[in-house]
């Protein structure tokens, strides 16, 4: 078996292949908030529906909260990812941030067929904003990690020409998973 390579082209590659992964999920769950309010002007609600806007406003402060704890999440992931060094750690990130975003969606949903709440759209609105969230440019992702990349062949490097107890632990370690070949 062949190692994987881990050279800036074949970073690059799978990098624009995640990225192209990435926004085809996001259009699909976006058209799917869309959907889902579509679903609430041809579904009818119950005759016998009273307003109750005590759980309109819970269901709205669990929506809101959602989405913004959403943000916080991708963030998170997407840092753990580029420290890592681990790309499909990303697309995972945007996932995640985006299907807490659906959460305010079907919280709209709900509000729509249990109570009599005329501003049941802005859940949708909610999501749909949350969703919205700035893809990173390929190329900004790609310098990161491709960066990450060479401080590890150069770890990697520098472990195998120096004396060991001059190089950092941490080094050390990282280097002995870098493969070697001559990719990099």
């Amino acid at each position: 078996m062949k190692p994987e390579s881990t050279g800036p082209n074949t970073v690059q590659m799978n990098i624009e292949q995640r990225m192209r992964t990435v926004r085809i999920l996001w259009l699909v769950l976006l058209v799917n908030v869309g959907l889902l309010y579509l679903l609430t002007n041809f579904a009818d609600r119950a005759e016998n529906l009273e307003p109750n806007s005590t759980l309109s406003l819970a269901l709205l402060a669990v929506g809101v909260s959602t989405t913004l704890i959403s943000f916080l999440i991708k963030n998170k992931l997407i840092n753990q990812a580029i420290e890592q060094r681990q790309v499909q750690q990303v697309q995972q990130g945007y996932i995640v941030a985006w299907a807490m975003c659906e959460v305010s969606a079907l919280l709209g949903l709900m509000d729509f067929f249990l109570t009599n709440d005329a501003y049941f759209y802005v859940f949708f609105i909610i999501a749909a904003l949350g969703e919205f969230t700035p893809l990173p440019a390929p190329r900004t992702l790609r310098k990161r990690i491709v960066q990450s990349v060479d401080e590890l062949v150069e770890c990697r490097d520098k472990s195998n020409t120096t004396n060991s107890s001059t190089v950092s632990p941490v080094c050390l370690m990282i280097a002995r998973n870098v493969p070697r070949s001559n990719s990099l």
